[in-house]
């Protein structure tokens, strides 16, 4: 029989993170719509090769690096109730996070033309697509210190802040763009100017946001001036570095992945951006009840209640199953119209429906995967969804994307039967890691 209790606290900090995600997500897909509807499929490539590098950095060192480290410490110690501990954690991952967005920016900007040059882009549109990707550099700054923050107030279990935080991002970033793309005020392409709108309106949402974490009079309160705690440091950084290479394994062969498509033309490399776009709304569920049940694992674990911590898990697996399951039907049976709101151009449309169709499929083992890596992080164990990811990404994935779209020239849907491969494995690997860990948590 189900918990009614646990029931209620899962949806309680899940439903807001995947609210937060889906508007960040329809952000993307405003973007995507915008440059591929003024700027073509030229365009279109330039704004992915940019985004993909963005993302990469963003969820090696960020999002499932730092942040991981933070929300698994800070919130065990909130369950056992060790509250100047957790805001320990919490400033000391702070500290780290504008430690690490400001070398990860700097390394991103003063290098963009050797990073475009390496991933491909031709010589015509080198100069432009330079000048987009340090926009998105400045912006990954704001962008990473934000999910730092977001982290911090999940730990606690306060997820409807960072979600607020999402509104604000997405009202300023809706106004800016329409607002350059329609006036053209800088005299840009349509892609400049999405990203000129974007380092904005990260800019005023972090400045909300750490308004907020310094002033709230709660145990979350972050002091301006604190004291810098090196055990604590190193604690978050033996958390942070297995996940951030679990991250890497997968951004990075993703990365590479992009690079070989990219070489196989614009229509490819359109098509497939086209498609990434549309499945990351179904992505939503899975990534935010992946970061929910971090957060509850790591409450319950702290208190020592891994019954409860069995039931979270099992609780948002099912939601996040669920939700990614209807997405996938509206992939199969819509892929054709979905594609449609992007671009015009037919062969672009016919080969972005069939990836999508076949991305339907994927969601189950997502939702299975995602899930299931969060639960083991808030154990405290980030080791194994590294280990998982670093097969079904460097072994599989890479390998097969390589032999199949550079050597035998397969059109570009072959890279999404090989994604479903991938996920397959890694969520299948990851279910039965959990379930041994919780026999063992048992005995």
């Amino acid at each position: 029989m189900r918990d009614k209790k646990i029931i209620k606290e899962v949806l309680d900090v899940s439903l807001p993170v995947v609210l937060e995600l889906t508007v960040y997500n329809f952000l993307y897909i405003l973007d995507m719509m915008l440059v591929g509807k003024y700027g073509g499929g030229s365009e279109v490539s330039e704004f992915g090769i940019c985004n993909n590098i963005y993302n990469t950095f963003l969820n090696i060192f960020i999002f499932t690096g730092i942040c991981i480290g933070i929300t698994t410490l800070a919130s065990q110690s909130y369950g056992a109730r060790k509250y100047i501990k957790a805001k320990e954690y919490a400033e000391m991952g702070f500290l780290l996070g504008i430690i690490i967005s400001t070398i990860t920016v700097a390394i991103i900007f003063f290098n963009v033309q050797k990073m475009l040059v390496i991933s491909g882009v031709k010589r015509a549109n080198l100069k432009e697509t330079c000048e987009v990707l340090k926009m998105f550099s400045i912006s990954l700054f704001f962008c990473m210190n934000i999910n730092v923050i977001n982290s911090i107030l999940r730990s606690y279990g306060n997820s409807m802040e960072p979600f607020r935080i999402s509104l604000y991002v997405g009202f300023f970033k809706v106004i800016f763009d329409l607002t350059f793309i329609f006036t053209n005020i800088f005299r840009t392409s349509s892609v400049l100017s999405v990203s000129i709108a974007s380092v904005l309106a990260q800019f005023l949402g972090f400045i909300i946001d750490y308004y907020y974490v310094t002033r709230v009079p709660k145990a979350i309160n972050i002091n301006v001036i604190f004291k810098i705690k090196v055990r604590k440091i190193i604690e978050l950084l033996k958390l942070s570095i297995p996940s951030s290479c679990e991250e890497a394994a997968y951004s990075l062969t993703r990365l590479a992945c992009t690079f070989i498509i990219m070489r196989a033309g614009t229509v490819a490399f359109a098509s497939n951006e086209i498609a990434n776009s549309i499945e990351a709304v179904s992505l939503m569920p899975g990534t935010g009840f992946g970061a929910a049940v971090t957060t509850l694992v790591g409450i319950n674990y702290g208190r020592r209640n891994f019954k409860a911590l069995k039931k979270c898990s099992y609780e948002c697996f099912y939601y996040s199953f669920f939700m990614m399951s209807f997405f996938a039907v509206i992939f199969l049976f819509f892929s054709h119209f979905l594609v449609g709101f992007f671009i015009s151009e037919e062969k672009i449309i016919y080969y972005a429906s069939i990836c999508l169709a076949i991305g339907a499929f994927e969601q189950p083992a997502i939702a299975l995967s995602m899930n299931f890596s969060g639960a083991l992080k808030g154990m405290g164990d980030t080791k194994t969804p590294f280990i998982v990811t670093f097969i079904s990404s460097c072994v599989i994935r890479l390998p097969l994307t390589f032999i199949f779209i550079y050597i035998l020239k397969r059109p570009i849907y072959y890279v999404w039967w090989i994604t479903l491969i991938e996920w397959v494995f890694d969520g299948m690997a990851l279910f039965i890691c959990f379930t041994i860990k919780i026999k063992r948590m048992r005995i």
